[in-house]
C-alpha cells in the first residue's frame, strides 16, 4: 500500500513540476512601463490592446505644485506609480505622511491618432490634474498647508485632445489626514470609447450589488417583524443591509452618485464600519443557527472583539485608522 501511495506521489510531482516549467517558458507580452518619467506608446497597439497602465518611474517634486510644460524645475527624484511617497527616502530619511508633492509623466501617443482618455483613481488624499500645462480635474482641494485643504474621494476620466502626440501629465497631491499619502493605485491610459464601457459596467455591478442586497435585507427584516423568535432572520437582514452599502464605498465610490455632498470622513469611516459591524452580525447569524453546537465563550470573544473596532472606527481620529 505504503508502495503505491509513493507511485502516485510520485507522478503528482512531476505533474506539478512539469507545470511550473510550462508556466515559466510561456512568452510574457510585452508591457510598456514608465522610466525615468517617460513613457513611449507611439508602437503601442491600441487595437490589440485598448487600455494600458501608465505606472512606472514618474518624476517626483517634494513640496512643489510644478506649473506647466516647458519649465525647467529641480526634481526631488523619481517615484514608483502607484506607491505611498511615505516610503521615499530623502537625505536617508522617510517623508511624512502630511505635505504636498506633484508627480510628472510625459507620455509619446502614436501618430495614427485615436480618441484616448486617462482614468484616475483616488489618491491620497487630494488631487489636481494637468494636462500639456492645462488643470482639467481637481479632488478636493489640493494646498500647500493644512488650512484650507479638504480631502476627496473621486475617480475620473479625462479626455485627451485630438492630435496629441507629446502629453504631458502633472499630478498635484496633498494630504493633511490620512497616514499614507501618494499616488496610490494605477492610472491607465486607453482608447476613450474602451474605458467609458469598462467604468459603465463596474458601475451597473456596484448598483446592482447595492439594490440586490439591499431588497434581500428589507425582506429578511420584514420576515423577523411577524417570527420575532428567529433571530437569524434579523442578523442575515442587518448583514445584507451593510453588504448592499458596501461596494458604493469602495473603488469607484459610486455612493457620491447618490448623494455628492457627503463629507470625505464620513464616506471613510463607513468603509471600515461596513467590513467590522458586518462581521459581528455575521458571527451572531452563524451562533443562532448553529445553537447546539456553538462555543458560547468563543462566539462573545469575537463579537466583543468586532464591537470594539466599530466602537474605535467612531473616536479614532482618521490619522490612525
Amino acid at each position: 500500500m505504503f508502495a503505491d501511495i509513493r507511485f502516485y506521489c510520485s507522478k503528482l510531482l512531476y505533474i506539478i513540476l512539469a507545470c511550473i516549467v510550462f508556466l515559466f517558458s510561456c512568452k510574457q507580452p510585452y508591457i510598456p512601463e514608465a522610466q525615468a518619467g517617460t513613457l513611449d506608446l507611439s508602437k503601442w497597439n491600441f487595437a490589440e490592446k485598448p487600455i494600458v497602465s501608465i505606472e512606472g518611474e514618474w518624476e517626483f517634486y517634494w513640496k512643489q505644485f510644478i506649473p506647466s510644460t516647458g519649465k525647467n524645475i529641480n526634481r526631488t527624484g523619481l517615484i514608483p506609480v502607484p506607491s505611498y511617497w511615505n516610503n521615499f527616502q530623502r537625505d536617508g530619511k522617510n517623508l511624512t505622511s502630511f505635505g504636498y508633492a506633484s508627480y510628472r509623466l510625459r507620455v509619446k501617443l502614436p501618430q495614427k491618432q485615436e480618441t484616448y482618455s486617462l482614468k484616475f483613481s483616488n489618491m491620497g488624499t487630494a488631487y489636481r490634474v494637468l494636462l500639456n500645462g492645462k488643470t482639467v480635474f481637481e479632488a478636493g482641494k489640493v494646498t500647500t498647508s493644512a488650512q484650507g485643504f479638504q480631502a476627496a474621494y473621486r475617480t475620473c476620466i479625462l479626455d485627451i485632445p485630438k492630435m496629441t502626440q507629446d502629453l504631458e501629465i502633472i499630478v498635484h497631491i496633498a494630504n493633511y489626514t490620512h497616514i499614507y499619502s501618494g499616488f496610490w493605485y494605477e492610472a491607465y491610459l486607453g482608447v476613450r470609447k474602451e474605458l467609458h464601457e469598462k467604468k459603465q459596467k463596474v458601475n451597473y455591478f456596484s448598483f446592482f450589488l447595492f439594490g440586490s442586497f439591499l431588497l434581500i435585507g428589507i425582506h429578511h427584516l420584514s420576515i423577523y417583524s411577524q417570527r420575532k423568535k428567529d433571530k437569524s432572520e434579523l442578523y442575515f437582514g442587518i448583514f445584507a443591509i451593510l453588504f448592499s452599502i458596501r461596494p458604493l464605498v469602495i473603488e469607484e465610490f459610486e455612493i457620491y452618485q447618490l448623494l455628492p455632498h457627503l463629507p470625505w470622513e464620513f464616506v471613510f469611516r463607513l468603509e471600515y464600519l461596513t467590513f467590522y459591524l458586518g462581521t459581528s452580525v455575521v458571527i451572531l447569524f452563524i451562533a443562532s443557527i448553529f445553537q447546539e453546537v456553538r462555543i458560547i465563550w468563543l462566539d462573545k470573544i469575537l463579537v466583543g472583539t468586532s464591537l470594539f473596532l466599530t466602537l474605535l472606527i467612531f473616536i479614532t481620529p482618521i490619522f490612525y485608522l
